[in-house]
């Protein structure tokens, strides 16, 4: 079954078909008819009207400006609502360790993979089952949809520990990895011994607002995934993005496959939305609903960790622990990698693996 949309522009109408919601879908996909024509045409005009058959709550939410930029809005809210199921065999990750000990799950941040806690898993290995993975859209994980949300990747983890036979396990969380982590202990508290969170703050971070990052990643993905030249992707990128911000995407992501062609080492998209999708959430309400103990590890600020001194205020005024390891930035896993694991290990020893 399919509902029809009808937006007219003027004196020439779009027409948009909303496919139905497939079971156990938050809210149904949006799949455009001459959808480059319809991007072209709605750049131009300003004034149109929409009839629209309105489904269900999440899209009668969504708002009609008088503008045609809102045709990616009803597009993004229905298609980062959306919920695209992981197969949990998909997701890329590495187990090493102690199979009759508790299992430790490492959760990489944004742009991050499973291979990132190398410096750090042999040693947990020596105590530990331990395992890395890779969160949807980064390594060798697929990228599926749009929503990025916490709750859909918890339902990730919580799908993979499933597939693993992980009936419990030690949460660590690196950055938006502690949002997994965090989020998976709301949801699943019974299963989650502990939480370790590596320099993110329990409060919203800065980043531009979700659905504007999100029509940028809708841009984005149109583009191709690997470009003839470097200058080619400076363009193409510079045309959505400013051009200080793809300076210093090409700079830090930036990968010469051989003398022309030139790809991105993440998909820009999937960072965006990570990056906007977080910082609409606030986790702090969570706490209150979360029962495992929580071990905050920090880092210098001046180094570039997150978290400043009325972030850690508000972690310790929810009687958790926050140890600071000065020596090291955002990456403190990576940058002193002894001092995180002889800050964490005691702190996995003590919590009760029943």
């Amino acid at each position: 079954m399919r509902y029809k949309i009808l937006v007219f522009f003027s004196n020439w109408p779009t027409s948009l078909w909303l496919s139905e919601a497939k079971q156990g879908e938050q809210s149904p996909a949006l799949h455009f008819f001459e959808r480059k024509q319809a991007r072209k045409n709605h750049r131009k005009v300003s004034h149109f009207i929409i009839f629209t058959l309105l489904l269900n709550p999440s899209l009668s939410a969504v708002s009609l400006a008088s503008k045609g930029s809102c045709i990616a809005d009803i597009e993004l809210s229905a298609r980062m609502g959306a919920t695209e199921k992981l197969a949990p065999s998909a997701i890329e990750y590495r187990r090493m360790g102690q199979p009759s000990k508790p299992t430790v799950i490492l959760i990489p941040g944004n742009t991050e993979t499973c291979s990132s806690f190398g410096p750090i898993m042999e040693r947990l290995a020596e105590q530990f089952d331990v395992i890395a993975y890779s969160q949807r859209g980064h390594g060798r994980t697929p990228a599926l949809g749009m929503n990025y949300s916490s709750e859909q990747l918890a339902a990730d983890l919580l799908g993979l520990m499933d597939f693993l036979g992980v009936r419990k396990a030690h949460l660590v969380g690196h950055s938006l990895g502690a949002r997994t982590a965090l989020r998976a202990a709301a949801l699943a508290g019974d299963r989650v011994l502990s939480i370790t969170v590596e320099d993110f703050p329990a409060t919203p971070v800065s980043f531009d607002s979700r659905l504007h990052s999100a029509s940028l990643a809708s841009q984005l993905m149109e583009l191709p995934e690997i470009f003839e030249s470097k200058g080619q992707a400076v363009s193409e990128v510079g045309a959505i993005l400013d051009a200080d911000w793809t300076d210093r995407l090409v700079s830090q992501f930036g990968m010469e496959l051989d003398r022309r062609r030139f790809k991105f080492s993440v998909s820009l998209p999937v960072y965006l939305l990570y990056g906007s999708q977080a910082g609409s959430e606030n986790q702090a309400p969570l706490l209150a609903q979360i029962h495992p103990p929580i071990l905050v590890v920090g880092a210098d600020p001046q180094r570039g960790g997150l978290l400043t001194a009325e972030h850690i205020q508000k972690w310790r005024d929810n009687k958790v622990q926050v140890v600071p390891v000065l020596s090291a930035g955002h990456y403190v896993h990576r940058d002193s990698p002894k001092e995180f694991t002889d800050t964490l290990i005691p702190f996995l020893s003590r919590v009760p693996s029943i």
